[in-house]
């Protein structure tokens, strides 16, 4: 049986829990969860034999660096040639880029993510090639004048 001052405290923060919820607040509502219930102390999981994070972090970026790196010369620089010569096609928009990060910045932060599992942090912080390849599917959309049933 839990001792009264015990309960008192399970009351004092269930009840903190409460209203932050009631107040739709979930900033609020989060930061006293991970005060109660998140450990402070997070260390490094052991990974391949690692448990210090700096050696975790540069093991990781040593395996990038070896899967990302070309291993055919000639290939790498063939491809390099064609995003060259492809890149003068390339239209960039200054004005939609600043349309659309108006729109991000007037939408509220902090709400809970739809069905897509996606929050307006998702689009506020991701790489700018989004904003294009938004548009560019609006634009289809609107111009094909059809909505796809299923977008995969």
């Amino acid at each position: 049986m839990l001792s009264t001052e015990r309960r008192a405290e399970t009351q004092r923060y269930t009840n903190d829990l409460h209203d932050a919820l009631i107040s739709k607040s979930g900033v609020s509502f989060w930061k006293r969860w991970r005060s109660k219930f998140e450990k402070k102390n997070k260390s490094s999981e052991l990974i391949d034999g690692l448990a210090d994070d700096a050696q975790i972090a540069e093991a990781f970026a040593k395996h990038f660096r070896k899967t990302c790196t070309s291993v055919n010369e000639g290939q790498s620089n063939c491809l390099h040639s064609m995003f060259r010569d492809g890149r003068q096609y390339y239209v960039t928009s200054t004005s939609l880029m600043l349309n659309w990060l108006r729109l991000f910045s007037q939408m509220k932060r902090g709400k809970a993510a739809g069905l897509d599992e996606l929050t307006i942090e998702h689009l506020v912080y991701s790489h700018p090639v989004l904003v294009a390849t938004l548009s560019k599917f609006f634009n289809l959309i609107v111009s094909a004048a059809y909505i796809p049933r299923y977008i995969l």
